[in-house]
């Protein structure tokens, strides 16, 4: 059975029905911590939130679009509606596109990458940030904020120069947000994943690259998101209360950094 260190304890995970942010809600609720599963795919997120009810696990869905500031200063408040606080918040709602060469892509593209994997992040921080300053500093013990942001982030990814740069951007943001809130009493990380077997991989990385990946990636393999989700999980936690600004590489030693 696994430990119950977050019993008690209120997590956000933004992204949450699928992928990294499915297998990080799976983590949180399974230690004890009701989760509030926020996705722009709403009938994904009820479901999964139904299941772990099922399951006699706590969580609650909620439909929002993270690009749009009074969608997410409202999902804030209906979480802290719903549960009577927030103590942890996973940032891991993205998207990603087909490679592209660089003057193939389209100005519309751009921006929607850059709304949704950067000014995403910078709302969620704004508005989770906001909130835990709301309450008392004693109250504020424990509370994190862990940005999910890519290899990409730290290395160019290969026709994909909007996602790349937002991804590099994510980590300014973490290293910001940290510096100026540590005083306050809130940790703010955030993780680089590199190739993880999930949807997102298998609906934008060519066939032709994952067939490729098993011969080229140092473990023989993509990560798995129960590997992510294990690592965001302990960042959130007690255990990690002295790490903060830090951006941590999870691709099993394919970036050295």
């Amino acid at each position: 059975m696994a430990q119950q260190d977050f019993a008690g304890r209120v997590v956000l995970v933004t992204g949450g029905a699928s992928g990294i942010g499915r297998a990080t809600v799976h983590a949180m609720t399974r230690r004890g911590a009701m989760v509030a599963i926020a996705d722009r795919n709403s009938k994904a997120a009820h479901e999964f939130a139904q299941s772990l009810a099922v399951e006699g696990y706590q969580a609650s869905s909620f439909a929002v679009d993270v690009s749009d500031e009074l969608a997410v200063e409202g999902l804030i408040s209906d979480v802290v509606s719903t549960y009577g606080k927030l103590d942890c918040a996973v940032n891991c709602a993205g998207i990603s596109d087909r490679p592209v060469d660089m003057i193939d892509m389209s100005l519309d593209s751009w921006d929607r990458m850059i709304r949704i994997n950067q000014t995403a992040i910078f709302l969620c921080l704004k508005y989770q940030v906001k909130y835990f300053l709301s309450r008392d500093i004693e109250q504020r013990k424990g509370a994190a904020i862990v940005n999910v942001s890519s290899g990409a982030g730290l290395t160019p990814a290969p026709g994909q120069i909007h996602y790349t740069a937002a991804k590099h951007a994510v980590l300014g943001l973490t290293k910001y947000a940290a510096q100026e809130q540590i005083k306050n009493n809130i940790r703010i990380n955030a993780v680089c994943p590199g190739y993880i077997d999930t949807p997102m991989v298998a609906e934008t990385v060519p066939q032709k690259v994952i067939d490729m990946l098993p011969k080229v990636l140092p473990r023989g393999r993509m990560g798995t998101p129960d590997e992510m989700a294990s690592v965001i999980t302990w960042l959130c936690s007690f255990e990690a209360n002295w790490v903060n600004g830090q951006s941590i590489v999870v691709d099993g030693g394919q970036i050295f950094h």
